[in-house]
């Protein structure tokens, strides 16, 4: 099959062919062609090809698992690997629907994507860890009749689901791609700009452009009347 083709003109069997050799040239640093796993996930997303899915699955599972691997979280958690990667895809499959799949140009943007949702799912998992801790403590305070130091732990428990609840709501808020980046990027894993900017290679112009999409992003949230009217109610 000549590069030239048109991937939409293949069979899913031999698109998953082409797509595992490409992805096997990249790794090791030779010329690829990332246009089959792109149509691989544009068939499972836009035509909802749930054996596009399976090939998804089976192609990125190793790659996903690596991310998961090399987390700084990895080491704190108590679930399998497998099931934080099982958990990573679903995130991707109910993230990016049909009609969003536009804002993913290439396969790049896509994969930088399921490496946010690595991220996110491996966040919430310390979250119920912290939580599950906070509950066992909340228990044995208890038994022990600390009235005080319960209604303490109870408004640790109560803040850490007031702060889910405000990061769902500026999850929400974000226009596209590159803003979900900056919002992760800089008030998740704490980069600079310009570490963002170099964690991304292509996906923003210049060192410019990430300042001037946080810029925007932090002037519409603070014009955000909802966002206001919660944050007044914490």
């Amino acid at each position: 099959m000549p590069l030239d083709g048109d991937p939409r003109m293949l069979e899913l069997e031999e698109l998953r062919s082409l797509c595992a050799a490409e992805t096997e040239r990249f790794f090791r640093h030779q010329d690829s062609d990332a246009r089959y796993c792109y149509e691989v996930f544009r068939r499972a997303i836009v035509a909802h090809d749930q054996s596009a899915w399976e090939c998804i699955y089976t192609q990125y599972q190793a790659l996903v698992l690596s991310w998961i691997h090399r987390h700084g979280l990895s080491t704190v958690l108590s679930e399998e690997p497998g099931y934080l990667a099982n958990r990573a895809f679903e995130r991707l499959w109910v993230g990016v629907s049909s009609n969003k799949f536009a804002n993913f140009p290439d396969l790049k943007s896509i994969l930088r994507y399921l490496q946010m949702c690595v991220n996110a799912v491996l966040v919430d998992a310390a979250r119920s860890r912290t939580r599950a801790s906070l509950v066992e403590d909340e228990a044995l305070e208890r038994s022990a009749s600390h009235s005080s130091e319960q209604r303490s732990m109870e408004d640790s428990v109560l803040r850490k689901t007031q702060a889910e609840q405000l990061w769902s709501l500026l999850e929400e808020r974000c226009k596209d791609y590159k803003e979900r980046c900056i919002l992760v990027g800089m008030f998740v894993n704490a980069l600079k700009a310009r570490q963002l900017y170099a964690e991304y290679p292509g996906l923003f112009q210049d060192i410019q452009e990430v300042y001037r999409v946080k810029e925007n992003l932090l002037a519409r949230l603070q014009r955000d009347q909802e966002l206001a009217a919660y944050l007044e109610r914490l």
